[in-house]
């Protein structure tokens, strides 16, 4: 099953305002997701980078044990490891908490992929080791549905 991720910050496929990096006021940008299929305990959002020349994507976000209730993010989301709503954020490229905006090389434009999961459970992971690794492999086995939004931005 496909969710289907929006987001009112951005459109699919567009640039992203300033406003969501590092050369701006590098708050996350608001997302939202169609419900998950019977059976969804918990979401998970990972927003990422793969248009940088290395094996693994450049981490902007790794959110995770978000309720099965909740279906959208709002924009600011706070940089500390445990939400009002009960979710849980993992560490990023910076090994710390919380979105952290792009900011390409200048002229670069890179892809910013942001991805839902909807989990058959909740992860349950300590935020001081959950990075993306740790996110992705306890995922395994309890995905029972994806989406995800694509952004570009070109580094100034």
């Amino acid at each position: 099953m496909r969710l289907l991720v929006t987001s009112d910050g951005f459109g699919s496929g567009r640039a992203l305002s300033d406003r969501y990096t590092q050369n701006g006021e590098d708050v996350s940008p608001p997302l939202a997701w169609t419900k998950g299929p019977a059976g969804t305990q918990s979401y998970v959002v990972l927003a990422e980078d793969a248009g940088v020349n290395r094996h693994e994507p450049v981490v902007h976000w790794v959110i995770y044990d978000i309720p099965s209730n909740m279906t959208r993010l709002p924009e600011n989301v706070p940089t500390t490891p445990k939400l009002g709503s009960g979710a849980m954020q993992g560490l990023n490229v910076r090994k710390a908490a919380g979105f952290i905006g792009p900011k390409p090389p200048a002229g670069q434009t890179h892809p910013y992929h942001f991805e839902v999961f909807a989990l058959n459970s909740r992860l349950n992971l300590d935020p001081a080791n959950a990075d993306r690794d740790a996110v992705v492999n306890a995922m395994k086995g309890h995905v029972l549905a994806t989406g995800d939004i694509v952004t570009n931005y070109t580094g100034k």
